[in-house]
């Protein structure tokens, strides 16, 4: 939960903090109201109660204001988290199984678990000053003995969800990864929508409806869980509260103003019981948020042993030209070496990467993007790269590749980096668009270094 920290916290809490002190006040009004009914300071307590009612709604301008902060302040951070942890892991790209279990935390869950979050921190912390500052103003006011009372059902709250907790962790944690297999069963979804083959179709809807309803399941069986928690500690919480309540109003003969003020704040203690019930069933919920919080910070967590997602690379099948000479390498150490050689040399800036299929074409490409870093820029017709043009308008495969080649001419990234790593970068491409986009790889190749794999044989420039 500390990554949902940030500097615009602190303002939104003692906004509701302001806030619940306000309400508090009017239950302090209502009491000396009762107290003093008839009474010549009646209706200074009449006004200062109006007065509360009505200015209870400015803090909450405030407070909104500085939730909504938090919110895209925690969202940016842990987009940075996936930032600090894996960029610059192409490997991963590759990973079938990482990127099921991964990707959908970040272009989903993320947003989603940390708006559900704030809201329910937001509702959790107003309930609990409204119960707390009530109780204290109550207890102050009429006799401590709603205090005592109180602390009792408190008590048993504690011990219930310390006793149940592990078990609505686990519940949370199931139906989150169940609601991300969902989520990520989507993305080819759209696709085998809008072509429409039913072969595609069925084997989709088959895997969407399991999927589908295994999260349902989960769920149900996490609020479930969750409400019968809640019932359970509710009906055994309420019981001192209405034991002492019953003990005033049934006791010997009291002030007259004493019984209006208990009659009076009944509603108050009402609300009390309704809101210490919505703390019971937050605390339980607590629990599944922390957990899917948590989930969260795992799914952009750092790699241990990269090599776990790395694949293989069959070097006997792999071929690379460069100028009009065919080189073979043994191994990974030997064709950085050369490439390493061949950048700022004036010996050609083009090599060709060949190899038949599973031979680890792209792989390798991957290994040496990780190896150079930032001095490296990968590009591959099958990702979905972020680009300030291509990004944003509605072009054809063509269009697209020439737009972003065209943008990285434009950018001078030749100046800033010192190798292009080009994969398949003309998969799906008709000659003509092939030799125009050929040209701007050429500029890019003026200054630096371009190696390529490329789907169907071309000359190389």
């Amino acid at each position: 939960m500390n990554t949902l920290i940030n500097k615009y916290c602190f303002p939104w809490l003692l906004s509701a903090v302001i806030q619940q002190l306000i309400v508090g006040s009017s239950t302090f009004f209502m009491i000396q109201l009762g107290l003093d009914l008839g009474g010549r300071m009646a209706l200074v307590w009449l006004l200062g109660f109006v007065f509360s009612l009505v200015i209870v709604f400015v803090p909450r301008i405030f407070n909104e204001r500085f939730l909504v902060k938090a919110k895209y302040s925690a969202f940016k951070k842990h987009v940075g988290l996936y930032e600090e942890n894996l960029f610059a892991c192409p490997y991963l790209r590759t990973d079938r199984a990482y990127n099921s279990g991964h990707q959908a935390f970040f272009q989903n869950q993320t947003w989603l678990v940390i708006n559900e979050a704030y809201d329910f921190l937001d509702d959790f912390v107003s309930l609990v000053l409204n119960v707390v500052i009530n109780i204290a103003v109550i207890s102050s006011a009429l006799t401590s003995q709603f205090l005592l009372a109180y602390l009792v059902s408190v008590f048993i709250i504690i011990i219930s969800i310390k006793f149940s907790g592990r078990t609505i962790a686990r519940k949370s944690a199931v139906s989150q990864e169940k609601q991300g297999r969902v989520q990520s069963i989507m993305f080819p979804g759209w696709d085998t929508i809008l072509v429409g083959n039913k072969y595609n179709w069925s084997l989709w809807k088959k895997e969407f409806n399991k999927s589908a309803e295994g999260a349902r399941n989960a769920e149900i069986d996490f609020k479930l869980a969750s409400n019968l928690l809640s019932l359970g500690i509710i009906a055994v919480s309420i019981i001192p509260i209405t034991i002492v309540i019953m003990r005033i109003l049934f006791s010997e003969p009291q002030d007259t103003g004493f019984l209006t003020a208990i009659v009076v704040t009944l509603p108050r203690h009402v609300n009390n019981i309704q809101h210490l019930s919505l703390v019971i069933e937050d605390l339980a919920a607590f629990l599944g948020i922390r957990e899917k919080v948590r989930m969260l910070v795992k799914a952009s967590g750092k790699i241990v042993d990269a090599s776990c997602y790395q694949g293989d690379i069959d070097w006997s099948r792999l071929t690379f030209i460069h100028g009009h000479e065919e080189r073979k390498f043994d191994s990974f150490d030997d064709c950085i070496s050369f490439i390493s050689s061949c950048i700022g040399s004036t010996t050609g800036n083009h090599m060709l990467l060949i190899g038949g299929n599973g031979a680890g074409k792209t792989t390798l490409l991957m290994k040496i993007k990780e190896f150079f870093g930032h001095d490296a820029f990968f590009y591959s017709n099958h990702l979905d790269l972020y680009f300030a043009d291509s990004s944003n308008k509605e072009y054809s495969t063509g269009q697209r590749v020439r737009a972003d080649m065209d943008e990285l001419v434009e950018a001078r990234l030749q100046k800033q980096v010192r190798l292009f790593l080009l994969d398949e970068w003309n998969a799906n491409l008709d000659d003509q668009n092939q030799a125009r986009i050929q040209e701007k790889i050429d500029k890019l190749a003026a200054d630096s270094f371009v190696m390529e794999v490329r789907n169907k044989d071309i000359p190389l420039s």
